[in-house]
Protein backbone atom coordinates (compact mmCIF):
# COMPACT_ATOMS: atom_id res chain seq x y z
CA UNK A 1 0.00 0.00 0.00
CA UNK A 2 2.93 2.31 0.97
CA UNK A 3 6.85 3.09 -0.45
CA UNK A 4 9.46 5.15 0.79
CA UNK A 5 12.79 6.22 -0.27
CA UNK A 6 15.80 3.35 0.68
CA UNK A 7 18.09 5.42 2.43
CA UNK A 8 22.02 4.95 2.97
CA UNK A 9 21.64 0.81 1.84
CA UNK A 10 19.96 -0.47 -1.28
CA UNK A 11 17.92 -3.21 -1.18
CA UNK A 12 17.55 -3.20 2.78
CA UNK A 13 14.75 -1.45 3.62
CA UNK A 14 12.12 -1.12 0.49
CA UNK A 15 10.20 -4.11 0.97
CA UNK A 16 10.63 -3.41 5.16
CA UNK A 17 8.98 0.04 4.49
CA UNK A 18 6.26 -1.48 2.60
CA UNK A 19 5.37 -4.04 5.32
CA UNK A 20 5.84 -2.16 8.05
CA UNK A 21 4.10 0.99 7.66
CA UNK A 22 0.97 -1.06 6.06
CA UNK A 23 1.30 -2.80 9.23
CA UNK A 24 1.44 0.75 11.57
CA UNK A 25 -1.77 2.58 9.33
CA UNK A 26 -4.08 -0.54 9.40
CA UNK A 27 -3.69 -0.37 13.34
CA UNK A 28 -3.71 2.94 13.68
CA UNK A 29 -6.91 2.59 15.84
CA UNK A 30 -4.91 0.72 18.43
CA UNK A 31 -5.57 -2.65 18.22
CA UNK A 32 -2.30 -3.70 18.18
CA UNK A 33 -1.23 -3.14 21.38
CA UNK A 34 -3.99 -5.28 22.84
CA UNK A 35 -5.64 -2.24 24.01
CA UNK A 36 -8.59 -2.60 21.74
CA UNK A 37 -11.15 1.07 21.37
CA UNK A 38 -13.98 -0.32 23.31
CA UNK A 39 -17.13 1.45 21.63
CA UNK A 40 -19.05 3.81 24.14
CA UNK A 41 -22.39 3.20 25.06
CA UNK A 42 -25.16 5.29 27.08
CA UNK A 43 -24.92 3.72 30.41
CA UNK A 44 -27.58 5.52 31.69
CA UNK A 45 -31.06 4.86 30.09
CA UNK A 46 -32.04 8.62 30.69
CA UNK A 47 -31.09 9.37 27.14
CA UNK A 48 -33.06 6.92 25.68
CA UNK A 49 -36.52 8.85 24.31
CA UNK A 50 -37.98 5.65 24.50
CA UNK A 51 -37.99 4.41 28.00
CA UNK A 52 -37.48 6.12 31.34
CA UNK A 53 -36.92 4.07 34.44
CA UNK A 54 -36.81 4.96 38.21
CA UNK A 55 -33.49 3.97 40.12
CA UNK A 56 -35.90 0.99 41.98
CA UNK A 57 -36.74 -0.35 38.75
CA UNK A 58 -35.55 -4.02 38.19
CA UNK A 59 -35.37 -3.34 34.75
CA UNK A 60 -32.90 -0.15 35.37
CA UNK A 61 -30.99 -2.27 37.28
CA UNK A 62 -30.57 -5.16 35.32
CA UNK A 63 -29.44 -2.98 32.47
CA UNK A 64 -27.02 -0.93 34.69
CA UNK A 65 -25.68 -4.35 35.54
CA UNK A 66 -25.08 -5.37 31.73
CA UNK A 67 -23.30 -2.08 31.27
CA UNK A 68 -21.21 -2.53 34.23
CA UNK A 69 -19.76 -5.71 33.18
CA UNK A 70 -19.11 -4.26 29.76
CA UNK A 71 -17.40 -1.52 31.45
CA UNK A 72 -15.34 -4.26 33.22
CA UNK A 73 -14.73 -6.44 30.11
CA UNK A 74 -16.87 -9.19 31.43
CA UNK A 75 -18.62 -9.60 27.82
CA UNK A 76 -20.00 -13.02 28.54
CA UNK A 77 -22.16 -11.62 30.64
CA UNK A 78 -22.48 -8.53 29.80
CA UNK A 79 -24.53 -10.16 26.95
CA UNK A 80 -26.50 -12.09 29.31
CA UNK A 81 -27.52 -9.09 30.84
CA UNK A 82 -28.63 -7.07 28.02
CA UNK A 83 -30.12 -10.55 26.27
CA UNK A 84 -32.76 -10.40 29.40
CA UNK A 85 -33.40 -6.79 29.45
CA UNK A 86 -33.90 -6.65 25.70
CA UNK A 87 -36.62 -9.45 26.22
CA UNK A 88 -38.47 -7.07 27.92
CA UNK A 89 -37.85 -3.79 26.44
CA UNK A 90 -37.11 -4.88 22.63
CA UNK A 91 -37.57 -1.20 21.71
CA UNK A 92 -35.23 0.36 24.04
CA UNK A 93 -32.41 2.06 21.37
CA UNK A 94 -29.61 2.67 24.14
CA UNK A 95 -29.12 -1.49 25.04
CA UNK A 96 -29.45 -2.03 21.21
CA UNK A 97 -26.27 -0.43 21.14
CA UNK A 98 -24.95 -1.89 24.10
CA UNK A 99 -25.21 -4.91 22.40
CA UNK A 100 -23.89 -4.07 19.12
CA UNK A 101 -20.85 -2.87 21.17
CA UNK A 102 -20.53 -5.71 23.01
CA UNK A 103 -20.79 -8.08 19.74
CA UNK A 104 -18.13 -5.11 18.47
CA UNK A 105 -15.52 -5.92 21.40
CA UNK A 106 -16.22 -9.95 20.52
CA UNK A 107 -15.22 -9.50 16.71
CA UNK A 108 -18.72 -10.11 15.88
CA UNK A 109 -19.00 -7.57 13.02
CA UNK A 110 -22.01 -8.37 11.26
CA UNK A 111 -24.47 -9.18 14.09
CA UNK A 112 -22.88 -5.75 15.87
CA UNK A 113 -24.02 -3.90 12.62
CA UNK A 114 -27.31 -5.22 12.96
CA UNK A 115 -27.63 -4.41 16.53
CA UNK A 116 -26.44 -0.52 15.98
CA UNK A 117 -28.76 -0.07 12.83
CA UNK A 118 -31.56 -1.27 15.31
CA UNK A 119 -30.46 1.06 17.64
CA UNK A 120 -30.01 4.09 15.35
CA UNK A 121 -33.89 3.30 14.12
CA UNK A 122 -35.15 3.49 17.50
CA UNK A 123 -32.99 6.31 18.60
CA UNK A 124 -31.61 8.65 15.59
CA UNK A 125 -30.21 10.69 18.21
CA UNK A 126 -27.88 8.60 19.39
CA UNK A 127 -24.71 10.27 18.46
CA UNK A 128 -22.95 7.41 20.14
CA UNK A 129 -24.75 4.72 18.04
CA UNK A 130 -24.04 6.37 15.21
CA UNK A 131 -20.46 6.55 15.88
CA UNK A 132 -19.81 2.93 16.64
CA UNK A 133 -22.14 2.16 13.87
CA UNK A 134 -19.10 4.02 11.55
CA UNK A 135 -16.79 2.07 13.62
CA UNK A 136 -18.00 -1.31 13.05
CA UNK A 137 -18.44 -0.51 9.14
CA UNK A 138 -14.87 0.86 9.31
CA UNK A 139 -14.05 -2.81 10.56
CA UNK A 140 -16.03 -4.31 7.70
CA UNK A 141 -14.58 -2.15 4.75
CA UNK A 142 -17.54 -0.46 4.22
CA UNK A 143 -15.79 3.39 4.35
CA UNK A 144 -18.18 5.22 2.48
CA UNK A 145 -21.29 4.00 4.63
CA UNK A 146 -18.53 4.18 7.65
CA UNK A 147 -18.07 8.05 6.50
CA UNK A 148 -21.87 8.67 6.26
CA UNK A 149 -23.04 7.36 9.73
CA UNK A 150 -19.86 9.20 11.76
CA UNK A 151 -20.80 12.40 9.63
CA UNK A 152 -24.41 11.79 11.10
CA UNK A 153 -22.60 11.74 14.73
CA UNK A 154 -21.38 14.63 14.00
CA UNK A 155 -23.43 16.40 12.90
CA UNK A 156 -25.15 15.66 16.64
CA UNK A 157 -22.13 16.60 17.91
CA UNK A 158 -19.15 18.82 15.99
CA UNK A 159 -17.13 18.64 19.12
CA UNK A 160 -16.25 14.68 19.64
CA UNK A 161 -12.87 14.24 19.42
CA UNK A 162 -13.24 10.73 19.14
CA UNK A 163 -15.73 11.01 15.55
CA UNK A 164 -13.21 13.51 14.21
CA UNK A 165 -10.09 10.42 14.84
CA UNK A 166 -12.31 8.02 13.42
CA UNK A 167 -13.69 9.85 10.06
CA UNK A 168 -9.79 10.90 9.82
CA UNK A 169 -9.31 7.13 9.70
CA UNK A 170 -11.88 6.46 7.30
CA UNK A 171 -10.43 9.28 4.88
CA UNK A 172 -7.83 7.93 5.06
CA UNK A 173 -8.73 4.05 4.24
CA UNK A 174 -10.42 6.00 0.95
CA UNK A 175 -6.93 7.82 0.33
CA UNK A 176 -7.86 11.28 0.89
CA UNK A 177 -5.15 12.25 2.92
CA UNK A 178 -6.03 15.71 3.32
CA UNK A 179 -9.19 15.10 4.29
CA UNK A 180 -7.62 12.70 7.08
CA UNK A 181 -4.72 14.55 8.37
CA UNK A 182 -7.62 17.77 8.46
CA UNK A 183 -9.92 15.38 10.63
CA UNK A 184 -7.12 14.45 12.75
CA UNK A 185 -6.50 18.45 13.03
CA UNK A 186 -9.54 18.99 14.72
CA UNK A 187 -9.52 15.99 16.97
CA UNK A 188 -6.51 17.41 18.78
CA UNK A 189 -7.77 20.49 18.37
CA UNK A 190 -10.71 19.42 21.06
CA UNK A 191 -8.45 17.20 22.93
CA UNK A 192 -5.07 18.33 22.81
CA UNK A 193 -4.40 15.19 25.22
CA UNK A 194 -5.29 12.92 22.39
CA UNK A 195 -2.26 10.28 22.16
CA UNK A 196 -4.21 8.28 19.21
CA UNK A 197 -5.08 11.24 16.97
CA UNK A 198 -1.28 12.68 17.43
CA UNK A 199 0.05 9.14 16.21
CA UNK A 200 -2.43 9.22 13.53
CA UNK A 201 -1.73 12.73 11.95
CA UNK A 202 2.06 11.36 12.30
CA UNK A 203 1.22 8.66 9.76
CA UNK A 204 -0.29 10.66 7.55
CA UNK A 205 3.07 13.28 7.40
CA UNK A 206 5.14 10.13 7.35
CA UNK A 207 3.92 8.96 3.77
CA UNK A 208 3.75 12.29 2.77
CA UNK A 209 7.36 11.97 3.61
CA UNK A 210 7.63 15.01 5.48
CA UNK A 211 9.19 13.09 8.34
CA UNK A 212 10.68 15.49 10.85
CA UNK A 213 7.21 16.58 10.85
CA UNK A 214 5.80 12.99 11.65
CA UNK A 215 8.44 12.62 14.38
CA UNK A 216 7.20 15.57 16.03
CA UNK A 217 3.83 14.46 16.20
CA UNK A 218 4.95 10.88 17.33
CA UNK A 219 6.51 13.43 19.83
CA UNK A 220 3.36 14.20 21.40
CA UNK A 221 2.05 11.11 21.31
CA UNK A 222 4.39 9.39 23.45
CA UNK A 223 4.79 12.11 25.70
CA UNK A 224 0.91 12.04 26.74
CA UNK A 225 1.21 7.95 26.77
CA UNK A 226 4.44 7.03 27.16
CA UNK A 227 3.54 3.42 27.40
CA UNK A 228 1.71 3.95 23.22
CA UNK A 229 4.38 1.08 21.71
CA UNK A 230 2.94 1.82 18.41
CA UNK A 231 3.89 5.59 18.25
CA UNK A 232 7.43 4.79 19.88
CA UNK A 233 7.11 2.20 16.75
CA UNK A 234 5.89 4.92 14.14
CA UNK A 235 8.68 7.63 15.44
CA UNK A 236 11.01 4.97 14.88
CA UNK A 237 10.38 3.89 11.51
CA UNK A 238 10.44 7.86 10.45
CA UNK A 239 13.92 8.43 12.19
CA UNK A 240 14.75 5.52 10.32
CA UNK A 241 13.83 6.69 6.77
CA UNK A 242 15.44 9.79 7.33
CA UNK A 243 18.65 8.03 7.99
CA UNK A 244 18.88 8.31 11.74
CA UNK A 245 18.85 4.82 13.02
CA UNK A 246 20.69 5.02 16.56
CA UNK A 247 17.91 7.22 17.66
CA UNK A 248 15.22 5.14 15.66
CA UNK A 249 16.86 1.73 17.72
CA UNK A 250 16.70 4.16 20.98
CA UNK A 251 12.56 4.32 20.03
CA UNK A 252 12.56 0.27 19.12
CA UNK A 253 13.87 -0.82 21.82
CA UNK A 254 10.99 1.37 23.63
CA UNK A 255 8.40 -0.06 21.76
CA UNK A 256 9.42 -3.53 22.69
CA UNK A 257 10.16 -3.12 25.63
CA UNK A 258 6.48 -2.00 26.52
CA UNK A 259 4.87 -4.87 24.25
CA UNK A 260 7.03 -7.64 23.88
CA UNK A 261 4.80 -9.50 21.50
CA UNK A 262 5.07 -6.41 18.74
CA UNK A 263 6.78 -8.91 15.87
CA UNK A 264 7.05 -5.79 13.66
CA UNK A 265 9.10 -4.17 15.82
CA UNK A 266 11.27 -6.25 16.40
CA UNK A 267 11.81 -6.84 12.59
CA UNK A 268 12.44 -2.84 12.35
CA UNK A 269 14.72 -3.08 15.40
CA UNK A 270 16.55 -5.60 13.50
CA UNK A 271 17.07 -3.09 10.01
CA UNK A 272 18.41 -0.34 12.79
CA UNK A 273 20.46 -2.71 14.16
CA UNK A 274 22.01 -4.18 10.35
CA UNK A 275 22.75 -0.49 9.30
CA UNK A 276 24.45 0.18 12.11
CA UNK A 277 26.51 -2.87 11.59
CA UNK A 278 25.76 -4.79 14.98
CA UNK A 279 25.03 -7.99 12.77
CA UNK A 280 24.22 -10.42 15.49
CA UNK A 281 22.06 -8.34 17.48
CA UNK A 282 20.13 -7.76 14.13
CA UNK A 283 19.94 -11.77 13.60
CA UNK A 284 18.55 -11.68 17.31
CA UNK A 285 15.69 -9.41 16.73
CA UNK A 286 14.71 -11.12 13.30
CA UNK A 287 14.32 -14.29 14.95
CA UNK A 288 12.44 -12.66 17.70
CA UNK A 289 10.18 -10.91 14.60
CA UNK A 290 9.36 -14.61 13.38
CA UNK A 291 9.37 -16.57 16.42
CA UNK A 292 6.32 -13.88 17.22
CA UNK A 293 4.80 -13.65 13.78
CA UNK A 294 5.94 -16.63 11.78
CA UNK A 295 3.63 -15.53 8.63
CA UNK A 296 5.97 -12.03 8.03
CA UNK A 297 7.87 -12.22 4.93
CA UNK A 298 9.93 -9.59 5.05
CA UNK A 299 11.53 -10.58 8.66
CA UNK A 300 12.24 -14.02 7.12
CA UNK A 301 13.43 -12.06 4.16
CA UNK A 302 15.87 -10.09 6.60
CA UNK A 303 17.06 -12.80 8.51
CA UNK A 304 17.83 -14.88 4.89
CA UNK A 305 19.83 -12.09 3.79
CA UNK A 306 21.63 -11.79 7.25
CA UNK A 307 22.51 -15.34 7.31
CA UNK A 308 23.83 -15.47 4.05
CA UNK A 309 26.22 -12.21 4.80
CA UNK A 310 27.60 -14.27 7.78
CA UNK A 311 28.17 -17.19 5.72
CA UNK A 312 25.37 -19.40 7.18
CA UNK A 313 24.31 -20.49 3.76
CA UNK A 314 22.18 -23.59 4.88
CA UNK A 315 19.92 -21.49 7.17
CA UNK A 316 19.50 -18.61 4.65
CA UNK A 317 18.33 -20.79 2.01
CA UNK A 318 15.64 -22.22 4.82
CA UNK A 319 14.56 -18.75 5.73
CA UNK A 320 14.37 -17.40 2.09
CA UNK A 321 12.34 -20.04 1.03
CA UNK A 322 9.78 -19.62 4.14
CA UNK A 323 9.74 -15.85 2.80
CA UNK A 324 8.78 -16.99 -0.68
CA UNK A 325 6.23 -19.41 0.86
CA UNK A 326 4.52 -16.18 2.22
CA UNK A 327 4.79 -13.78 -1.05
CA UNK A 328 8.07 -12.37 -0.46
CA UNK A 329 10.83 -12.15 -2.84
Amino acid sequence: MLSENDHLISGILSLFMLLAMTQCLAVASGAVEGTEYIPSANYSLTGDVNNTYSVADNSYRLYQEAASAYQNRSLTLSMELVGRFLQDHPENGTAWNLKGSIQYSQRLYSEALDSYNRSTELNPADRMAWLNRGLVLTEMGWYEMAGESVEQSLLLDPNNSRAWNQMGIISSDLGHLDDAYSAYSRAVQLDPQYAEAWNNQGLILQFQDRNDEAVQRFERAVSIRPDFALAWNNKGLSLMIMGRFQEALTCYDRATSIMPGFAGSWNNRGVALENLGRYEEALTSYQNATTINPNDPSAWNNQARLLQRQGQYEAAKQAAAQAQSLGGN
